[in-house]
């Protein structure tokens, strides 16, 4: 007759199904996330990507006069050319001492020197790039058709990796055609620049909202960083953190360090500059309350102009996918988990019960009483 250890006690497979998800250790946030695929791009396909999206982005702005127009799409566009140049001097004297009185200097000569008032990211990079391609409307242009491919790029790499091909082609095609794209792409202006910085910012945060590594979290604090000292709408990017635990319910990263040395760079980088250089917002009546007065209205209906209705509802999509049926799935898994280990108890006391008034009854050392007994005891498959 087979033990009472191993007859009475289900297997551990038995035990592991019933527990519910909530009492199970859950590897790598399995119920509260929906994990995609993941569709792997070689270094061949994203260069070819990048050259026809460029080709595909010079084409439109020669088509729209891009390389010959003036540089008067934006009262804010000579300023940032007139900047970028400064820059382009002072790095090209290789005199570094004095820049502050360089500064000055420039701006007796040329008054349009703005880069107390705006970031200094945006002028160093196009200044460097001035330095080696040359300085022109044509180099301008193309620096930013440059930087908007890019960003073009980086969109096709991430929703092929997530989803598919047709996918990236249709969201990078998508980012190149919208109208706030095609007006910027013929305009000097840093929006390209903080557009990039914050895309790779935010997958940044959702490498680390996956792993929990504090590379990931210095790498979007980093990226963060450069973003806002390009453009000050880039201070959005703080929602993205709490935005991302609220929509994917992984609050244990509040425990890990890598989420909180995310700040230090915008600590070390950010605050000071905008504590301490001339400001835009210190010139107007009212402060930083009549700026956000004028600025969340105009910026909501610029994001309605630029990326309308449908594009809007294709990206409320994502995270409806994603959180909404985990946590049913999660919720559903976790009753019918509960009810089935329930289940397995109700029918172990059964066994239980069944073997006390069959050992009570039956006759001793009989085979027939040894047969039923083993029927009873070993548990149903």
């Amino acid at each position: 007759m087979p033990s009472r250890r191993s007859t009475l006690r289900p297997s551990w497979r038995s035990w592991h199904s019933a527990i519910s998800p909530a009492q199970r250790p859950i590897a790598k946030s399995k119920w509260l996330f929906v994990r995609p695929s993941v569709h792997t791009i070689s270094k061949g396909e994203a260069v070819a990507a990048f050259a026809v999206l460029l080709g595909f982005v010079v084409i439109l702005q020669v088509l729209g006069g891009a390389y010959t127009s003036g540089f008067g799409g934006f009262p804010d566009e000579p300023a940032h050319l007139v900047t970028a140049l400064m820059v382009r001097d002072f790095i090209a004297g290789l005199d570094f001492r004095h820049p502050l009185q360089f500064a000055q200097q420039y701006y007796l000569h040329y008054p349009k020197v703005t880069i107390g008032v705006w970031p200094p990211d945006f002028y160093a990079a196009l200044g460097i790039w001035f330095l080696i391609v040359g300085a022109s409307r044509g180099a301008a242009i193309m620096f930013i058709a440059i930087v908007a491919v890019t960003t073009a790029s980086v969109i096709y790499v991430t929703g092929k990796r997530l989803i598919g091909r047709w996918a990236g082609v249709l969201a990078a095609v998508l980012f190149v055609a919208s109208p706030l794209v095609q007006e910027s792409r013929a305009r000097v202006m840093t929006e390209h620049v903080s557009t990039l910085a914050m895309l790779v910012s935010t997958l940044c945060f959702a490498r680390f909202a996956t792993t929990g590594r504090i590379g990931n979290g210095l790498a979007f604090g980093i990226v963060a960083a450069v973003a806002i000292l390009t453009h000050g709408n880039a201070w959005a990017l703080g929602l993205v953190p709490g935005i991302t635990l609220a929509l994917t319910n992984r609050w244990h990263l509040l425990r890990r360090l890598g989420l909180w040395l995310a700040a230090v760079p915008v600590l070390v980088a950010c605050v000071p500059w905008y504590g301490f250089a001339p400001s835009i917002v210190a010139g107007r009546e009212g402060g930083v309350a009549s700026l956000l007065v004028e600025a969340v209205p105009g910026y909501a209906w610029f994001i309605y102009l630029g990326v309308a209705v449908p594009v809007l509802i294709f990206a409320l999509i994502g995270p409806a996918r994603t959180t909404v049926p985990s946590r049913i799935k999660r919720a559903i898994g976790s009753s019918a988990s509960e009810r089935a280990f329930h289940a397995s108890q109700s029918a172990l006391s059964l066994r239980h019960t069944r073997l006390t008034v069959s050992s009570t009854i039956a006759p001793p050392n009989t085979a027939a009483s040894a047969r039923r007994t083993r029927r009873l005891l070993v548990p149903a498959r």
